[in-house]
């Protein structure tokens, strides 16, 4: 479908992600993702959420794998898998908006925060990120020390804010 390159592939708890190159509407980015055999990134847990971030900076919106069902219901994740965990922005999910995209965001560089934002599906082309089948170069294995380094940089966050002792407290994310 695309000819395109990778930007990054790394496995990240267990989780294979693969981000191309290339932008794309919204369809377009979820038939890539299909053609490499997986599906638009589902991101079902905070350190995913951080490591996808992490991976891509996360500076621009980027499509990820939540999509309201059936145009105007409730949200569910790209390979079928319930929403148990969010990461909303502040007046996200919009009504009349059906996508997904991940974007950092926050009041200033220590509340900078993970955050998804409702999109409308038809918008414009955008960098998207992969969630794919964890084998091939860059995903057989866990990325440990990543992880740890995901751990403490979030640990670091805590401390820095005075009123934070989890991710739940902070009102702007860490």
């Amino acid at each position: 479908l695309f000819p395109y390159t990778t930007l990054f592939r790394s496995r990240v708890s267990g989780r294979c992600f693969v981000v191309p190159t290339l932008e794309a509407k919204q369809d377009m980015a979820a038939a890539s993702c299909r053609q490499l055999g997986g599906h638009l990134a589902v991101v079902p847990d905070d350190l995913q959420n951080q490591g996808l971030h992490a991976l891509t900076g996360g500076s621009v919106p980027m499509w990820i794998g939540l999509q309201r069902v059936d145009g105007d219901g409730d949200f569910a994740w790209a390979d079928g898998a319930a929403v148990t965990w969010g990461r909303w922005a502040l007046n996200n999910p919009r009504p009349e908006q059906g996508c997904v995209q991940m974007l950092r965001g926050g009041r200033d560089a220590i509340h900078k925060a993970e955050q998804w934002i409702s999109a409308k599906c038809d918008g414009p082309p955008a960098p998207f990120a992969c969630s794919v089948l964890p084998a091939g170069p860059g995903c057989e294995t866990e990325g440990a020390a990543f992880a740890a380094k995901m751990r403490q940089d979030k640990a670091l966050r805590y401390l820095q804010e005075g009123n934070c002792s989890s991710h739940e407290d902070c009102p702007y994310g860490t």
